[in-house]
């Protein structure tokens, strides 16, 4: 007795296994997408209030001629010879004591902090 098989029931299920190939192909692609959420741009902007005469900018290094100085309310850039920059300890200090209450900062940043002492092993070992 020969076997029958119904030609509706194969591609019935043959549709089946391509939509569900292409709906995990669909998922698998929004997962790749939210997978690089990280930002991997070392260029940072910062509004700051300002309390004391020296500003902590960064825990990293800034690099150095990217920073600029801006007041936030106008983006009117800060003349430059009322502070000074220590790229490498990403710090502020201002020069002159008439100073606005917050700045916004935006500049590039190294992936280290270059005045931090670093060691393989502990110097007294």
């Amino acid at each position: 007795m020969p076997l029958l098989i119904n030609p509706n029931i194969i591609i019935h299920k043959v549709l089946r296994i391509a939509c569900s190939a292409q709906t995990i192909g669909i998922i698998w692609l929004l997962f790749s997408f939210g997978a690089s959420a990280q930002n991997l741009s070392n260029l940072r902007t910062r509004t700051l209030a300002l309390s004391t005469d020296t500003l902590h900018i960064d825990t990293l290094s800034i690099v150095p001629a990217t920073l600029k100085a801006t007041l936030p309310h106008t983006q009117t850039p800060l003349d430059t010879t009322t502070y000074s920059i220590h790229y490498e300890k990403a710090l502020l200090i201002w020069k002159t004591a008439p100073r606005p209450d917050s700045i916004t900062l935006q500049y590039r940043v190294f992936p280290y902090l270059f005045s931090q002492t670093a060691s393989h092993k502990t110097p007294n070992k």
